[in-house]
């Protein structure tokens, strides 16, 4: 159960990284969540569990539309990337240290 919690907070930080990083820290972009997710690998029956934490955690706004998943990545979330890559032996509220998941 551990190991599996693991992975499903590893596979939510590196889609919120790389929505991080697609957006340089902007608050304003929007961009699909669901090709960015495709991108780094996560297949789109985890998708929908990744999209749902990130929304329901406040650290992407959703713009759902008929086949499309945009979104912007939000304050809150732009710190908890920011504070992985500052302080990565820490761990946050939402994900385990950042060395611990390399």
């Amino acid at each position: 159960m551990k190991a599996e919690i693991e992975k499903r907070q590893y596979v939510r930080f590196t889609v919120l990284d790389a929505l991080y990083n697609q957006c340089k820290g902007s608050t304003t972009q929007r961009f699909n969540l669901a090709e960015i997710a495709s991108n780094v690998g996560i297949k789109n029956g985890a998708f929908d569990e990744v999209a749902g934490y990130l929304s329901d955690e406040k650290l992407i706004v959703a713009f759902i539309n008929p086949g499309k998943y945009h979104c912007t990545i939000t304050h809150k979330g732009k710190k908890v990337i920011e504070f992985a890559h500052r302080f990565p032996e820490q761990s946050s509220e939402y994900f385990p240290a950042l060395n611990e998941m390399q």
